[in-house]
């Protein structure tokens, strides 16, 4: 248990400094943007958090084989990063006009498919009872 507080302690005190660098690096019109992107982000990726969770709990069970299960969630990010770039591209407009980013929409697919294959395996990793190693996996 000491080893997942230690990193979490540590992903926080690295995510604040990185986010004042960020800051700094970016100036306040595209930080403002970024994290508008990241907000709509985190709604659009709310259902697949929920598929996601489904096939951890499924690999977690002692009957299931847990091959096919990794095969699900690839077979899962390949469709969910096509799906992506074609809502990301329909919308790329209105998310230019919302962020005031220039690229917003491919900066939208790129953080909505890393994000969510990290944490589809970071689950999965999970799933196998060793949490600390989770929770270091965040720091690379």
């Amino acid at each position: 248990m000491s080893k997942s507080v230690l990193a979490r302690l540590l992903i926080a005190g690295l995510g604040f400094v990185g986010t004042i660098l960020f800051a700094r690096l970016l100036g306040p019109t595209d930080f403002g943007g970024y994290y508008l992107l990241f907000a709509v982000l985190m709604i659009a990726k709310t259902p697949l958090e929920g598929w996601i969770g489904a096939i951890k709990k499924r690999y977690a069970e002692a009957e299931t084989n847990p091959q096919e299960m990794f095969g699900l969630l690839l077979a899962s990010i390949a469709v969910v990063g096509v799906l992506i770039l074609v809502a990301a591209g329909i919308s790329r407009h209105w998310l230019r006009s919302y962020t005031s980013l220039d690229g917003a929409w491919i900066l939208f697919v790129l953080l909505l498919f890393v994000v969510v294959a990290f944490s589809a395996f970071q689950q999965l990793l999970d799933a196998t009872g060793k949490v600390a190693v989770s929770n270091w996996t965040a720091l690379l």
